[in-house]
């Protein structure tokens, strides 16, 4: 399952090698493009949904080996917004299942990243995009037990640019049937996010 499919880029790349394929998008319009690409590319085996991220655990999806957050978590409000996302997709996966997060911007990049824009002279377009700490996405077992093992990779590819200088991915193992309490966080980043805090998560009912 992909979560913010957008022009189905990811989706096109995968879903042949796969037995099925889940994308959800917030944009009608988007999606229609999308299947349209689906359709040209003689694609099959995708299931489109319209719907906000925040309700995918009403989509009655489960069983879901692989899910996937390609190049959208800097359009997140707030970290903690990602801790509930992930709460939530504990409910449409497997007992064990992986979870990929794609092209998150390091914070302790940005600064850099800055400096180089100017020295070329340009300016970044989107200056809400949110970064992340690496040191935050190491410690999301503490408010997730489920998952069992992060692991933050640098960015492949042969050409210098912001995407592979500038930002990371990261794979999330889940465990469902092993999960274990980590220690409370020695960081608090997701205490201090806009937009969503940890009463949220908890007058949810989903840890």
């Amino acid at each position: 399952m992909e979560i913010g499919i957008a022009s189905g880029l990811t989706c096109c790349a995968i879903a042949p090698q796969v037995k099925t394929y889940i994308g959800i998008d917030l944009s009608s319009e988007i999606l229609k493009r999308t299947e349209e690409t689906l359709a040209n590319k003689e694609i099959t085996n995708v299931r489109l949904e319209c719907a906000d991220a925040m309700d995918i655990d009403k989509l009655q999806i489960e069983g879901q080996d692989i899910i996937i957050l390609n190049s959208v978590l800097q359009y997140f409000p707030g970290y903690n917004y990602l801790i509930i996302l992930l709460n939530k997709i504990l409910k449409c996966i497997k007992s064990q299942a992986i979870i990929y997060l794609g092209d998150l911007i390091d914070t302790d990049l940005v600064e850099k990243f800055m400096k180089d824009l100017n020295q070329y002279g340009k300016k970044k377009n989107n200056k809400d995009d949110l970064s992340y700490p690496k040191e935050f996405i190491k410690e999301l077992p503490a408010y997730i037990p489920e998952i069992v093992k992060v692991k933050i990779t640098s960015k492949l590819g042969t050409i210098e640019n912001e995407l592979k200088k500038y930002r990371y991915d990261v794979i999330l193992l889940i465990d469902k049937d092993n999960k274990h309490i980590v220690k409370h966080t020695k960081f608090q980043y997701a205490m201090q996010s806009k937009g969503f805090s940890i009463t949220d998560i908890l007058e949810n009912d989903i840890i």
